[in-house]
């Protein structure tokens, strides 16, 4: 059998008709489990299912368009500074006169460093005081946070926060939060499935646990805080931008950030030896086209970025099946060849592993290759 990508690529060279290779290839191979499908020419990728021929084949051809289109110059409102990016975020007049309109009574101080926005909360009738800092340099220990973000978000549209069963992983964001952006409630407790009866070392480390009915896995550490400005100005930003940020700064930079996002999203298979970013999204009647395009776009673009510091980093598809669920994963793999496996680990080590503080990502490392 041969894969999708090597039918895409030998039309291509060889200049083939259509004609020509669907008499030589009648079934070839698409994605990680080796499922077959026929192949019928030309590619009606405009009609293509994820989990089909069409699919893998419109998924090459797309990160051919996206690797082209991508914009490597740095937006208005984001300049260098130094060997870093500096974002000055600004709190307009209409928004501050929005809250105003919908009673909040604001009031908006403006300090040397910092944006003090308060309101009135109608509810609690209490006031609540949102703090964002004025200058935001995207330097190692931003990077490292904003990709453990990236990958192990949570709090909704009004709250910036992290989800972790590992509580260094969390600790640190927290800490980042209060002592970095100037964050006073900053909130920490656990999330449990309902019905799940946490050990006593888990219950030791949080003062209060909430059960959630969405949890993923039995428990799980959060902390947050509850700050839209913060999200919509800051971060929201900073993730529009991520390419052309990361980009213009210097290596330490990025390595910051493949380290954070490979503490939030990433994997050391012990089995297979190997090192890879998961980038997935759940199938199902309501996913649309326009939602499986950014998770993809989110590899590609990583994809160019590890290129551009020497990674041998590739692009891996799969679609994977349960009784409840379906999933299409893109997985950004940084060791590809078993040649060259040693000198791909030790390149890693060299680089973003040495901002790796996640303990089990450590030991994993160190089992894996001591």
């Amino acid at each position: 059998m041969i894969q999708a990508k090597w039918l895409y690529i030998i039309k291509k060279e060889l200049n083939l008709k259509d004609e020509e290779l669907e008499m030589s290839i009648t079934y070839i191979k698409h994605g990680g489990n080796g499922r077959e499908g026929s192949v019928r020419l030309p590619i009606q990728v405009t009609n293509s299912r994820v989990n089909s021929i069409e699919g893998v084949l419109h998924d090459i051809k797309v990160e051919r368009e996206i690797e082209k289109m991508i914009v490597e110059d740095l937006p208005q409102g984001l300049k260098k500074r130094g060997d870093h990016i500096l974002l000055q975020p600004t709190i307009e007049d209409d928004y501050i006169e929005t809250l105003r309109l919908r009673g909040l009574k604001p009031r908006m101080n403006v300090t040397k460093k910092f944006y003090l926005v308060q309101y009135r909360i109608p509810i609690m009738k209490k006031r609540k005081e949102a703090v964002i800092p004025r200058n935001i340099i995207f330097n190692e220990v931003f990077s490292k946070q904003f990709g453990k973000w990236m990958g192990d978000r949570c709090g909704g549209s009004g709250k910036v926060g992290v989800s972790n069963t590992d509580l260094i992983f969390v600790n640190e964001f927290g800490t980042f939060l209060r002592n970095v952006l100037n964050q006073k409630d900053v909130d920490f407790y656990g999330t449990c499935r309902y019905g799940e009866k946490l050990p006593k070392s888990i219950m030791l480390t949080v003062e209060k646990v909430r059960y959630c009915k969405t949890q993923k896995g039995k428990f799980a550490y959060r902390t947050e805080v509850s700050n839209a400005l913060l999200k919509r100005k800051i971060f929201d930003v900073c993730e529009r931008h991520l390419f052309q940020i990361l980009y213009n700064s210097k290596p330490s930079v990025r390595y910051a950030f493949y380290a954070g996002l490979f503490e939030a999203e990433g994997s050391l298979e012990k089995r297979a030896k190997r090192f890879s970013f998961a980038f997935g999204k759940g199938l199902n009647d309501h996913t649309v086209h326009a939602d499986l395009l950014d998770v993809y776009k989110k590899a590609i673009e990583l994809n160019v970025l590890l290129k551009k510091d020497g990674f041998h980093s590739r692009i891996s598809r799969k679609c994977t099946y349960t009784k409840r669920s379906q999933t299409i994963k893109y997985d950004v793999d940084l060791t590809v060849s078993q040649k060259t496996r040693a000198e791909e680990v030790r390149f890693i080590k060299d680089t973003f592993f040495t901002y790796i503080t996640h303990p089990i990502k450590i030991e994993t490392m160190r089992e894996v290759f001591p």
